[in-house]
């Protein structure tokens, strides 16, 4: 469902009901005693003898007051959820949705009490209540149900003394920097195919990242769309890449144009097109999407990956719990469990995110409240990700880091 039908759909949910309650409110007046009985003798402290109050509801708003709270309620909040659906991409499950319902709830409310030049009313009652309720169910979600021993141990950490540095090979080591790639990837866009067709006039250099394809480290420049004109004259569709070789400084870029390597879905083609809106768009918007990545098989072709991330502890911790290979080419998504990524993947977890998993199980791997054998490893914070590819990275900690 498009962002715009779903700001469409949450602006009449929450502008309707709160615009007409919004035309009544309640007033309390006390019963007039019958004539005919005498007046029972009461103590100052007493209530006893006061008639019982009587509750009348009462216009608030005229119909064509409540027909502009109405309209401007609708316009303000598909302004808003319109917004949130497309940039923000909330997950499409009750705790992802909660924090867009409260602030649903709390623009209706301002919005009524201006109309009702700040009087109460049942519009802005009602939504007051609803706020504390939801913000309640809130709180309580991100914080119980949570435990330390298992948050700690989301992921394997192999503990080493900081003396002890893991073997290293100099097999594919990587002697050309990201800058000098980027530099010999322009070069390419002036003089090689891409100069032949003038692609640095309507095109650009995208991100890339380094990745092992075909036995050798290689950084794969996607050619990315300067401005919507541009994406227009191309149909949408992007042509193909540059890959300049990690391991050999004077080794010419190749470039990949056509056929197979043209892609319909890239990082910088907006408009729906983006790995994560795409992934968002198709079936996955449960997840919270992370890590768009361009990967290149070892025959050459284009793929992205996404990590999708779920919570692994109540409405907490989360990480990642499936990988979804995109066809840059046709669009297809294949989803796959951490333990059956194609071997040519080279990144599921992202450094940042193999970095805070990590410092879990240095934060929590001691919790003194659970009866469970302890770690062998110090306490202590994460001090460098030893490795970001692959399903389950084994990262080092210093100890008392």
């Amino acid at each position: 469902m498009s962002p715009v039908l779903l700001g469409l759909i949450w602006a009449v949910i929450f502008a309707v009901p709160v615009s007409l309650l919004s035309r009544w409110r309640v007033r309390m007046r006390p019963r007039a005693k019958a004539a005919s009985r005498p007046a029972p003798r009461t103590s100052a402290h007493s209530a006893a003898g006061r008639p019982a109050p009587r509750t009348r509801f009462v216009r608030a708003l005229s119909g064509k007051r409540t027909a502009w709270l109405l309209a401007v309620s609708c316009v303000l909040l598909f302004c808003v959820d319109s917004l949130a659906f497309y940039q923000g991409r909330p997950t499409m499950t009750f705790a992802g949705l909660v924090p867009l319902i409260l602030v649903n709830l709390i623009l209706s409310m301002i919005i009524a009490t201006v109309f009702a030049v700040g009087r109460v009313n049942a519009g802005n009652t009602v939504a007051m209540l609803a706020i504390v309720t939801f913000a309640t169910v809130w709180l309580i979600g991100h914080n119980s149900g949570h435990n330390a021993y298992r948050a700690s141990h989301l992921v394997s950490v192999t503990s080493a003394p900081s003396n002890q540095m893991p073997a290293s090979s100099t097999d594919n080591m990587v002697i050309v920097s990201h800058d000098i790639a980027a530099t010999k990837a322009s070069q390419a866009m002036a003089t090689g195919i891409a100069g032949q067709r003038n692609y640095s006039t309507y095109l650009q250099l995208g991100p890339a990242t380094l990745q092992y394809v075909d036995g050798r480290m290689w950084y794969p420049f996607p050619l990315e769309f300067d401005g919507a004109g541009n994406k227009a004259r191309l149909h949408a569709i992007e042509p193909g890449y540059i890959m300049v070789s990690a391991e050999d400084p004077d080794a010419v870029p190749v470039e990949h144009y056509d056929g197979q390597y043209t892609m319909v879905v890239s990082l910088a083609g907006g408009q729906g097109s983006e790995p994560d809106r795409w992934a968002y768009s198709h079936g996955y918007s449960g997840y919270l999407l992370d890590n768009p990545t361009l990967e290149l098989n070892d025959q050459g072709l284009p793929y992205y990956t996404v990590t999708l991330l779920a919570p692994q502890l109540g409405w907490t911790f989360y990480a990642p719990a499936a990988v979804l290979v995109i066809d840059a080419h046709t669009g297809q998504i294949t989803r796959y469990a951490l333990g059956d990524v194609p071997a040519w993947v080279d990144r599921v977890y992202s450094q940042q995110m193999a970095v805070t998993i990590a410092n879990w199980y240095g934060e929590y791997s001691h919790a003194v409240l659970h009866r469970r054998p302890r770690s062998p490893a110090s306490p202590g914070r994460v001090n460098r990700a030893a490795s970001a590819l692959g399903d389950c990275p084994r990262v080092g900690t210093t100890p008392g880091a």
